[in-house]
């Protein structure tokens, strides 16, 4: 079993090096790959060399879309059986891969979503999800302190608060996805549609997926993200992609 994990760059140097650290206590083997929109190289280049993390690059600020199709081919030209796409702006828990991974293989699903702080997953679920809700409640923990994110995940992954279910829409900061996403290539190699640069990528991925199947996009609570609220975004792209969520909740 392989996996691939490709991490969309765009500046935010020292934020994408906290994404990676995490990212390689993974507790199941992964490929790291930084896809990068034209930041500066050189800090980029230090990122590399220092964790030893494979790098493509573009030629021109492109926008997040062809990031997501250039991680696309990638995974396809190199057979790996899962991709998992995520910002930079995010702290992965050591398990919370292994989890999405365990969920793939027990349900008949194209895509897999987390978890996450404010912001991130949960703009599909009604803003923080029941799980993280309950966790509140029921612990002295600030799931939004970022120093937290391991004990966060520890506690959802031993209480289970909640079971897995299907989504109505899933927030692209960080998903997963088997290699039966292959039937739904919008254009040549491209998965994502090329019309579209930053937002509502995920939207018409999900579209595409519903015209044929239902119930493949699962939401698992017990995995957790950490996201950095929306960091590597602008205000006014962020309330237009919530005016564009709201119609699909």
């Amino acid at each position: 079993m392989s996996i691939l994990l490709a991490i969309t760059t765009y500046n935010e140097l020292e934020i994408t090096e906290k994404c990676v650290i995490s990212a390689l206590q993974s507790e199941i083997p992964i490929d790291i790959i930084l896809i990068d929109d034209y930041s500066k190289k050189e800090n980029i280049k230090q990122l590399l060399k220092k964790y030893n993390i494979r790098f493509i690059g573009k030629i021109s600020h492109t926008g997040l879309t062809p990031s997501w199709n250039i991680a696309y081919r990638y995974f396809i030209q190199n057979d790996y059986d899962y991709l998992f796409i995520s910002n930079n702006d995010v702290l992965i828990p050591k398990q919370s891969i292994k989890i999405m991974i365990d969920e793939f293989k027990k349900s008949d699903c194209f895509i897999v979503c987390p978890s996450s702080t404010k912001l991130g997953a949960g703009i599909g679920q009604c803003g923080i999800n029941q799980g993280l809700t309950q966790l509140r409640y029921h612990s002295n923990i600030n799931i939004n302190d970022y120093s937290n994110y391991q004990l966060v995940q520890d506690i959802l992954l031993d209480n289970r608060y909640q079971s897995t279910k299907h989504l109505n829409i899933f927030n692209g900061f960080f998903f997963g996805m088997s290699k039966k996403i292959k039937e739904f290539q919008y254009n040549n190699d491209n998965l994502f549609s090329t019309k579209l640069i930053n937002i509502c990528n995920e939207i018409d991925l999900h579209q595409r997926i519903q015209k044929k199947y239902q119930n493949k996009i699962l939401y698992v609570p017990y995995a957790f993200i950490y996201h950095h609220k929306a960091k590597t975004i602008d205000i006014k792209k962020r309330d237009d992609l919530s005016k564009l969520e709201n119609k699909y909740k």
